[in-house]
């Protein structure tokens, strides 16, 4: 069997995994959520528990993603308003912006490689928000690794 043919049966099992999640969602879930301009948080949720992913870590991952593309092309409104503010083409704006690109993509990047580091600090401050839960001792919590 060839590799190509042996990474076609891997993801067999993971694009029938996400086929049976998002059947789950009819088409009546999206309309209803783009006549009430929602966000579709049910289906995140299930996305974030079929993938065994935080959600504290799943919400800074978007978090990061969503501030990228607020100042990337084809949308890029946040670069766009500046350039326009300060007088500037959004071409020169654009390029100008590329390091902070580079220092975006590596930071998004680094949050969805290393979890661990990115949950270290709401593990300290709000241990229930990454799984934590009460020692039955009393004092400090148990958290899972």
């Amino acid at each position: 069997m060839s590799k190509r043919s042996a990474d076609k049966e891997d993801f067999a099992d993971i694009r029938e995994s996400v086929r049976a999640l998002c059947a789950k969602f009819p088409g009546e879930y999206w309309r209803a959520l783009d006549r009430e301009r929602g966000y579709p948080t049910d289906f995140v949720n299930a996305l974030t528990q079929a993938g065994d992913i935080n959600g504290v870590h799943m919400g800074v991952v978007l978090i990061a993603t969503l501030a990228f593309g607020l100042i990337t092309p084809p949308y890029g409104l946040v670069l766009l308003m500046a350039s326009k503010f300060v007088g500037v083409s959004f071409g020169k704006a654009l390029r100008a912006a590329l390091p902070i690109y580079v220092v975006f993509l590596v930071t998004i990047t680094f949050t969805i490689y290393f979890p661990k580091v990115v949950l270290w600090l709401p593990k300290h401050v709000i241990p229930e928000s990454v799984g934590c839960f009460k020692s039955p001792a009393g004092t400090g919590y148990i958290c899972p690794p």
